[in-house]
């Protein structure tokens, strides 16, 4: 017999958080004030041709393409935007437990000052609502926040439960869905595979 307690941390989840600076969040702003229609679909295609992202867009997908290469360790490939999309203030959309239909998403805001980006812990089975834990740690928490703060990026896997939790303020938000494309050594790998 042993001693030994040893409590290894068997699965875990990464998400990449980034401040951004050098992009004009007025226009950003505007657009999303102009362009966004709260409790309905989102327009999810011009965001990714507007010029006005273009700078965001490139950041946005570069973070999404560094964080595939450490998380899945996947290379040669590159993450490309799939679908991009503005939020205004906090509609039911986004305010109830929701994934994406991508591989990779990422939220950045242009505003905002209160409220946060809630995760779910898809182990919520294991965590027995804290049962008679005074203290919070990594094997008994049932979500994890990010706060909504302007200028923020958040960047996680697209099939992790999340909502928004939101203030009284002000908050707008680009949500981004990313898939990675192989490139020509992964495909050429793949077909040899498939001919054997």
């Amino acid at each position: 017999m042993t001693d030994d307690n040893i409590i290894r941390p068997i699965f875990s989840i990464g998400i990449s958080t980034f401040e951004v600076t050098n992009i004009n969040n007025e226009s950003l702003i505007e657009y999303s004030k102009k362009r966004t229609y709260r409790n309905k679909v989102k327009e999810k295609k011009n965001i990714l041709s507007n010029p006005i992202f273009e700078d965001l867009n490139k950041f946005v997908e570069d973070r999404m393409d560094e964080y595939f290469s450490v998380i899945y360790k996947a290379k040669p490939s590159r993450i490309k935007l799939t679908e991009a999309w503005s939020n205004v203030g906090g509609d039911k959309l986004i305010t109830f437990p929701h994934t994406h239909t991508a591989f990779i998403s990422a939220v950045y805001y242009p505003l905002a000052t209160e409220g946060d980006l809630v995760f779910l812990n898809p182990a919520f089975q294991t965590t027995s609502a804290n049962y008679g834990s005074n203290k919070i740690t990594l094997y008994n928490s049932d979500f994890f926040t990010f706060p909504a703060r302007t200028g923020n990026l958040i960047v996680f896997p697209s099939k992790l439960q999340h909502m928004v939790r939101c203030a009284g303020s002000e908050r707008i938000s680009v949500a981004y869905n990313g898939m990675p494309v192989l490139q020509e050594p992964a495909v050429k790998s793949y077909l040899n595979v498939r001919k054997k």
